[in-house]
């Protein structure tokens, strides 16, 4: 059965985090999930390799590495107003 989780999260980083979903065809949902799956799993130190580095950046403040701020935003203004 789905449960809903509310979480509080910086505007910035949702953003950059839809951006990648949208990008590698998924949900923020499924990566949240996936990502509670790896952590939580008992071999979570084997485990946590399979987490993108994106997603480990969520943690952190720094953009991952070639990421277009100002085009992910020109895609995300394209795509609201289309």
């Amino acid at each position: 059965m789905d449960t809903k989780l509310t979480l509080k999260l910086k505007s910035r980083v949702i953003e950059k985090a839809k951006a990648y979903a949208k990008a590698h065809g998924t949900s923020l949902s499924m990566l949240v999930e996936n990502y509670f799956e790896v952590i939580a799993d008992e071999n979570q130190k084997v485990q946590i390799e399979r987490i993108s580095p994106f997603v480990k950046s969520l943690g952190g403040t720094t953009l991952p590495e070639g990421f277009d701020e100002r085009q992910s935003y020109r895609d995300h203004i394209q795509q609201k107003h289309a």
